[in-house]
């Protein structure tokens, strides 16, 4: 403690004088530090309050003492004062929590909560749905939106920097991801290429994309970026399938999901409502493989949303699936015979990619190609086929037709052959 009034009374001795003239002299040095206030202080006396950790710098006003702020001589800090009984700006520190279950420890440290207070946040993990902030140990107090409401799952995302206020009952979240559960992202893939493993085929997908964002049922949003995933059809979670074992002659489709700071892909036969593995409550489907009747992955390639079969000889996809030959309907009255794609493209596909070709010797048209059945004939001008073509086409042209329905629409001669090449999925993906 060095307190002692800078001012000296009359009629001292040289030795007092001198004495009281230093002890007042540092006093003022170092703000009259002590555990209790200056008895002597007036008004614009400066305190420097160590009673406690941290310590408090004061001001007199002639009545009460202002505190301007803590000084930490641990952490060589000064934090001012935007108030007058607590820390009002609070130092930024990492979160030390769990999901929904937050806390953090800045320097110097708070005594107690109080109205009005600022703390930044770091958080971890992504929250899920009502959460708390406890601040240098003290109790945990509820985290609100503006609204007074809870904030929905993904409000605060895993990295994020988010800012709070205490209202003098809970800490009021002023910058969510998410306002009444809408997300501010649209889940989409970037970048997004999936194909066979090449180590191994048969049983693997890899799967990756320069970033994508995925979301919870309620809309809240998750990001992420330098995607590098293989789905392995032998196993089963995360990077695996969702459920039971590898079907044959099935399309799988292929999710890519995340637990809010962890981002795996899954494969699933379900389109709309995987079996996500525990605590991965974000999702996008971003495509779809397909298997043979022997479990046996065939070998394709999407980039983006466009998917198409890779031709390799020894194997199950040595050609182009066919999707059929022969004769079928009436090509020359525009007679169409329904043949369904169900085998050769997802459910989910736009459009269909068929590769043809028709060598006859029949003069006239070899095959006419519709999404439906209500095309005219060949050489209609009102109500023509999406495509048409003579019996001696040897270049097989490929040919892009929409899906209104799973069949597609076919009239052909004998000697007549449609391949299907590939599809367009029906994801957000580029």
């Amino acid at each position: 403690m060095s307190q002692s009034n800078p001012v000296i009374g009359a009629n001292k001795s040289g030795l007092t004088y001198r004495q009281e003239d230093n002890d007042g002299k540092q006093a003022l040095l170092n703000h009259h530090k002590g555990s209790s206030a200056p008895s002597y202080a007036e008004a614009g006396t400066i305190w420097l309050d160590d009673s406690a950790t941290p310590w408090l710098l004061k001001l007199h006003d002639g009545a009460d003492w202002i505190t301007l702020g803590a000084v930490s001589a641990t952490a060589n800090t000064f934090v001012p004062y935007h108030g007058a009984a607590a820390l009002r700006m609070v130092n930024h520190s990492s979160d030390s929590g769990a999901a929904d279950a937050y806390a953090m420890i800045p320097t110097p440290a708070l005594s107690a909560y109080v109205e009005g207070q600022i703390v930044t946040l770091a958080p971890q993990n992504a929250n899920t749905g009502a959460c708390t902030l406890s601040v240098s140990g003290l109790s945990a107090r509820g985290i609100k939106l503006c609204s007074g409401a809870d904030p929905g799952a993904g409000a605060m995302l895993a990295g994020g920097i988010y800012l709070l206020i205490y209202d003098g009952t809970y800490f009021v979240l002023l910058n969510p991801e998410t306002s009444g559960g809408a997300a501010l992202a649209v889940p989409t893939a970037s970048g997004l290429v999936i194909e066979n493993n090449a180590s191994t085929p048969n049983t693997k997908i890899d799967v990756s994309a320069q970033s994508a964002v995925m979301s919870q049922a309620t809309g809240a949003p998750v990001f992420d970026t330098g995607l590098s995933l293989t789905v392995d059809f032998s196993a089963s979670g995360a990077n695996g399938l969702d459920t039971g074992s590898i079907a044959a002659s099935s399309f799988y489709h292929i999710w890519l999901i995340s637990n809010g700071s962890t981002t795996a892909a899954l494969a699933s036969l379900s389109a709309t409502a995987p079996t996500l593995p525990g605590g991965y409550g974000y999702k996008l489907r971003v495509g779809a493989v397909v298997t043979d009747s022997s479990t046996v992955l065939m070998r394709t390639r999407q980039a983006g949303n466009a998917a198409h079969y890779v031709v390799t000889p020894s194997t199950n996809t040595a050609a182009m699936p066919l999707l059929c030959s022969g004769s079928f309907g009436n090509t020359n009255t525009g007679s169409y015979v329904a043949t369904s794609t169900s085998g050769v493209v997802p459910a989910t596909a736009l459009s269909i990619a068929l590769s043809v070709k028709s060598k006859g010797a029949t003069e006239g048209v070899g095959i006419l190609l519709a999404p439906g059945p209500g095309y005219g004939a060949y050489n209609s001008t009102s109500n023509p086929p999406v495509f048409s073509c003579s019996p001696y086409v040897d270049a097989a042209p490929l040919v892009r037709m929409e899906l209104e329905s799973s069949d597609v629409y076919l009239a052909t001669l004998s000697h007549s052959y449609v391949f299907c090449h590939g599809w367009t999925d029906s994801v957000n993906a580029s």
